[in-house]
């Protein structure tokens, strides 16, 4: 089997208490040509100290870099990418999960296998940090080959330990820097031109606790809906639209949030009639939901 260089980005923030253990999952691979690509957004604890100090121990291939401010994921992982890899192929985990340790050779080994595919990606885990539990990710929810109109409808390519040809940010670009779900957004992009391989095995451990958890946000949920717009050529984006509404109707009512606050999302959604339509089912539900409420 050729054996070529993995970059492997690690971006840590705030992540003292996890970076060992994400580290040491990437120092320990049985893939061996390895270069990790360590950075930090400016950490308010020690996790840049601490992980410079167990990756000098280690003797391994890496390079690093500590930003002067915080400049978010996307525009962190376009720094490593244009200025830091040197791999032929990309890995990403953020430093608070963790990889099996044989997660890079496996997607390799496919990836040398089956050239026609861009990225490869596996089975994964949750594990709650707070309960010290774990929860298997429902293996139905991956696709592999020509998955584009499937994204559409979803996101389930996770980005810890997924394994990108150099050649697809060649050809499609990096990240977009200003969404906050620049993995989704790229990820459409990307299958657009490639095929996405799928090793039917668990790779990863992506750790939920306090400070990750996924609340939601406007931006977020607006970001979603822009991107499904850009794509509003597949008749699959309006299944995806369907089901960010219902989430950002979810969580507007769980964060006890007012007809007044869906302005923004009213203008993003007043683009066509069938749109329009979806909207005001949204604003009946919400508004059904409230006089429920007072009751």
């Amino acid at each position: 089997m050729n054996t070529p260089l993995v970059s492997i980005i690690c971006l840590s923030y705030n992540q003292s208490d996890f970076i060992v253990e994400a580290l040491n999952s990437l120092i320990q691979q049985d893939y061996t040509n390895i270069q990790i690509v360590y950075l930090d957004n400016q950490s308010a604890d020690d996790s840049y100290v601490k992980g410079l100090q167990i990756l000098n121990r280690s003797g391994c291939n890496f390079v690093s870099h500590q930003f002067p401010k915080n400049v978010g994921i996307p525009k962190a992982l376009n720094f490593a990418l244009k200025e830091l890899v040197a791999g032929e192929y990309v890995s990403m985990l953020a430093a608070d999960d963790w990889l099996e340790l044989f997660a890079i050779r496996e997607k390799v080994v496919l990836s040398q296998a089956n050239p026609e595919l861009g990225i490869i990606t596996a089975y994964g885990t949750i594990f709650y940090e707070d309960t010290n539990s774990f929860s298997p990710i429902d293996v139905r929810i991956f696709k592999k080959g020509n998955v584009y109109g499937d994204l559409l409808k979803r996101n389930f390519i996770f980005s810890m330990g997924i394994l990108i040809k150099k050649e697809v940010y060649d050809k499609i670009g990096y990240y977009n820097e200003n969404c906050t779900i620049e993995d989704w957004e790229f990820s459409l992009r990307a299958t657009k031109f490639f095929e996405i391989g799928l090793v039917e095995r668990n790779h990863f451990f992506y750790r939920q606790h306090s400070s990750n958890y996924s609340k939601g946000s406007h931006k977020y949920f607006s970001d979603c809906i822009l991107i499904l717009k850009q794509h509003s050529d597949h008749p699959n984006s309006r299944i995806g639209l369907k089901w960010i509404t219902i989430a950002y109707k979810n969580w507007l009512i769980k964060n006890g949030n007012q007809i007044s606050d869906l302005k923004e999302f009213r203008k993003l959604m007043r683009v066509t009639l069938t749109d329009i339509m979806t909207y005001f089912k949204f604003w009946f539900r919400i508004k059904k939901s409230n006089l429920g409420n007072r009751q």
